[in-house]
């Protein structure tokens, strides 16, 4: 479901945490030896999506989320939400660039950092991440749109809706589908209730 080019500084959280979750759940957890970081963020992904029933752009979000606790710019549902994710996943961070795929959406991710390079060709066939311009040579006359992704940001392609989405567009929609602030305040009481 992913692939990343760099490296994860919060990998030994993806170990622990999974072996949290599995005792949680009654379940075991399958480490293959020698078993990479990549290996582990998958595993972890995949749990996201299985155990707690999430989308793939939701799952990867949550997992790596953008700077938010500092950025005034975003709206308060927007941080609502990221906040919300914080409180059970703890942040991914790299240096690393994030390739995900299901078959119905396809995009890339780059963490909180930013030190990864992440450029972006977009064609009426094809959306193209890479790390160095130049790799794929498209005619310029196919090319839509070129860009770079930024620190914290995303590009994806829903099949479905035959778009691409960018950083705002995606936190914007994904806010807007739970009652972020609601859930928020609730976790918040039930926390409060834990520490009495």
């Amino acid at each position: 479901m992913m692939a990343h080019n760099g490296e994860l500084n919060t990998d030994r959280k993806n170990r622990i945490a999974e072996a949290a979750l599995a005792r949680a759940r009654n379940g075991k957890i399958f480490r293959p030896k020698g078993q990479s970081d990549s290996s582990r963020l998958d595993q972890t992904l995949n749990s996201r999506l299985m155990d707690d029933g999430l989308d793939l752009v939701t799952a990867v979000v949550s997992m790596m989320p953008p700077a938010w606790e500092n950025d005034e710019t975003l709206p308060d549902n927007i941080k609502a939400m990221l906040e919300y994710f914080s409180l059970y996943e703890e942040k991914n961070d790299g240096p690393a660039a994030l390739i995900f795929g299901n078959g119905a959406v396809v995009g890339a991710r780059l963490d909180r950092l930013g030190l990864r390079p992440l450029r972006s060709v977009e064609t009426a066939e094809y959306l193209c991440v890479m790390s160095e311009a130049g790799q794929i040579n498209f005619p310029a006359e196919s090319v839509l749109n070129r860009g770079r992704i930024e620190a914290g940001g995303m590009l994806y392609f829903d099949h479905a809706q035959q778009r691409s989405f960018g950083t705002l567009d995606t936190l914007e929609m994904l806010a807007g589908q739970r009652d972020y602030a609601a859930l928020l305040a609730k976790a918040r009481l039930i926390s409060a209730a834990c520490l009495r």
